[in-house]
């Protein structure tokens, strides 16, 4: 399959919007990491590339190409386009992400963000009078324009590489108002380099377990049963049916039945895993945290509370001490109507613009996906005969694995398939047997009522027959959800039949009429139970007492910061941070100067302000000596009529503006007005940055003294302005 990369060069900017805004900040956001980095939707990029392709084909200059149907699918249809697209990012987006995550301190995402965008504001203008409309005031962040974006693309067969270079040419615009100036973009497709591949089998032999872990190198779309019809929100964890629908891809509907669908073989749901490698497990619902007391938790199905303290229910997921959050990205797309013409989609007004039904009038639609970067690992069960033919289907270390909903277009996870081993369980033990029996879902159950039909009924009888004979279950209490499950059969293009189950998590608390021992209970664990077992659902945790740390912690997952130097790739956007927070805190001396220490018998005038930023701004500092002192005496007469107050020496001696200006910018080497505002601006700045920089880079004093005088220069002039005001308003009441 050949393996290319489409090169996105930005020649104007880009407003890939995002659908989000920053009250009081930005109006439209562009689409952006958690870490600030901004990057081009694939989903986007192949609707846009779509209709180049569309408008090439519809010339006759070229001829024998595939329909744009064939090459990038159709909406609806049961399988996916034959071309991958993924996201477009920044060459070197993975490093500098890689470092983001260290968390180093001042890197925010917003100061990431600045980096690479810019803000335009624009206004509506009344055509009458040529004045700006109330209310229509907005600002729109654009990409900065040089930038270079890289998209990877996986075609199936050689055939398709020339018509995606004609599409990949005819693209030339993006984003939003790419008819006004902005979104003008040249792409080009080019050969990536080949992904090497990785095997290795595991040491162990088969037996009937098999273990796996998926990393996930995009956004995955794992739909809920939650939502609106505009809206595909996603669950945490990624279902049986969608690992067993991994497998399935390129088998033959034989070859599903006899070897993925065999008696006896279960697909079990794959769970998020920490850093560390763990793999969690869903918080039970029976566990409470005190509204009042965060962090002290209650496992009701074991305990009682505290008195009357308020309760909160808790959600995520768990490990032995802390607790997780699986991450999400939600992302808002957009299909246009079928007339290109019209260029957005129309909603319920589609006869207005000349439309026959409502599915040719576009849509608005949202994503909420599990977020890239994270682990997942999970269990085959079956004979050892049908999953050595299992593991033979997926080699260990495979990439580019897709996965889930959307999957050919900036969804899909683009995962890494490991097999891992399996290393013997740890249960907790307990010093005697129990007729206290508390059951887990660790996965959704669909039960079935007394005429067997799906219910969201738990299997009480089934359960008592695995625990062993003569065993008798009476419920005492059960936390519960439940929900109704469905799903799609592709290869049918049928939806599932929905049925209601019981959600995972849900809790049920038994008492036995016999004493339980451990492995009774670790052996009612291994069979599923209720409906559609070979797809994950009907999975137990069994024990006697709460498995819940009275007191967890909530992670907020912490990394040592590699420091960064010139050779690696995130210096450049880390200096250009650390040198705008220099140049903030250099404005702010001269603003917090002009408000405390200078005084004036005069005000100066509005032309020798203007004279005097003009000098600062583009003058060198031996030229700005000599500039000053080519001022006329009524100019060098005002400076002399504003005082600066000195602190450092001399504390309350005062010397006047044009002196002090002078002395700033002079080159000497006991010049300790300029030396005190270097070091008290670049250290206070420079220490906050001593766990990014191996050593903080070095800043112009010159440039540094420049900012400091333009700030206290404007600080003046205001100053002076409201002096005036109430002076003027006395005289016109006078008047």
């Amino acid at each position: 399959m050949p393996i290319l990369q489409l090169e996105i060069e930005l020649i104007s900017g880009l407003a890939m919007g995002s659908g989000w805004g920053s009250p009081g900040a930005v109006d439209r956001d562009v689409t952006h990491d958690e870490f600030g980095l901004p990057f081009l939707p694939g989903k986007r990029l192949k609707g846009l590339l779509r209709d180049a392709y569309r408008a090439v084909i519809d010339t006759t200059a070229f001829a024998n190409l595939p329909g744009a149907d064939d090459l990038f699918g159709k909406a609806g249809a049961s399988h996916p386009g034959s071309v991958d697209f993924g996201d477009a990012h920044l060459p070197d987006a993975s490093e500098i992400r890689n470092w983001l995550k260290s968390k180093p301190p001042q890197m925010r995402p917003d100061a990431v963000l600045d980096y690479f965008t810019h803000r335009v504001r624009q206004t509506a203008m009344d055509c009458t009078t040529g004045s700006p409309l109330k209310n229509t005031l907005r600002s729109t962040r654009l990409i900065n324009g040089g930038l270079i974006f890289h998209m990877p693309i996986v075609a199936r067969s050689e055939e398709q590489v020339r018509p995606l270079e004609l599409a990949a040419k005819a693209l030339q615009e993006a984003g939003i108002a790419r008819t006004r100036g902005w979104g003008e973009i040249s792409c080009t497709l080019r050969n990536a380099d080949p992904i090497p591949a990785t095997g290795g089998e595991l040491a162990t032999e088969v037996e009937n377990v098999l273990r796996y872990q998926l990393s996930l190198e995009r956004p995955v779309l794992a739909p809920s049963r939650t939502g609106d019809p505009n809206t595909v929100r996603s669950e945490d964890y990624l279902s049986g049916s969608m690992i067993l629908g991994l497998f399935a891809q390129g088998l033959s509907g034989e070859q599903i039945q006899e070897l993925l669908l065999a008696e006896g073989v279960y697909f079990l749901p794959a769970y998020p895993m920490t850093e560390a490698g763990e793999v969690l497990t869903i918080v039970a619902h029976s566990i409470r945290e005190y509204k009042r007391e965060e962090g002290y938790f209650v496992d009701l199905a074991s305990l009682e509370p505290i008195g009357k303290e308020p309760l909160r229910r808790v959600r995520g997921w768990r490990n032995e001490g802390d607790l997780h959050e699986v991450r999400r990205v939600l992302h808002h797309h957009h299909s246009r109507a079928s007339d290109r013409r019209i260029g957005r989609a129309v909603g319920e007004q589609y006869q207005d613009f000349g439309l026959k039904a409502r599915s040719e009038a576009g849509e608005l639609f949202s994503y909420e996906a599990i977020a890239a970067g994270q682990r997942f690992s999970g269990d085959i069960h079956g004979p050892p005969e049908k999953l050595a033919a299992i593991k033979g289907l997926i080699a260990d270390g495979t990439t580019g694995l897709t996965i889930g909903r959307s999957r050919n277009a900036q969804y899909g996870g683009q995962a890494t398939w490991n097999w891992l081993a399996m290393n013997k369980e740890q249960f907790k033990t307990r010093n005697s047997p129990s007729k206290t029996v508390i059951v887990t879902l660790a996965s959704d159950l669909i039960g079935v009522n007394e005429s067997l039909h799906p219910s969201a009924l738990f299997p009480t009888a089934m359960l008592a027959k695995e625990l062993g004979e003569g065993v008798a279950l009476t419920p005492i209490r059960s936390f519960v959800r439940s929900a109704w499950c469905g799903g799609y059969l592709s290869h049918q293009r049928l939806a599932r039949q929905q049925t209601p189950c019981l959600r995972a998590g849900s809790v049920f608390v038994f008492e036995a009429n016999i004493d339980l021992t451990e492995e009774k209970l670790r052996e009612a664990e291994i069979p599923s139970y209720g409906l559609r077992t070979n797809e994950g659902f009907g999975r137990l945790r069994l024990a006697a007492e709460s498995e819940f740390e009275l007191e967890l912690v909530r992670t907020n997952q912490g990394h040592s910061v590699n420091l960064v130097g010139p050779d690696h790739p995130a210096y450049k956007l880390a200096y250009a941070i650390f040198r705008k927070q220099v140049e903030a805190a250099a404005r702010a001396r001269g603003q917090y100067d002009a408000n405390r220490k200078l005084t004036f018998e005069a005000p100066l005038t509005n032309s020798l302000f203007q004279r005097l930023v003009g000098i600062f701004r583009s003058a060198e500092a031996d030229e700005i000596v000599e500039q000053l002192e080519r001022l006329r005496k009524p100019a060098r007469t005002q400076l002399g009529r504003v005082w600066f107050t000195l602190e450092n020496e001399n504390p309350g001696s005062e010397i006047n503006l044009y002196d002090y200006l002078q002395s700033l910018c002079s080159n000497t080497s006991n010049n300790k007005h300029a030396a005190s505002i270097e070091s008290s601006v670049y250290a206070n700045a420079s220490s906050r940055w001593n766990l990014v920089f191996r050593r903080p880079p070095a800043q112009s004093g010159e440039h540094l003294v420049k900012l400091y005088v333009l700030s206290l220069l404007r600080t003046l002039l205001l100053a002076q302005r409201k002096r005036r005001s109430p002076v003027k308003e006395a005289s016109t009441n006078a008047e």
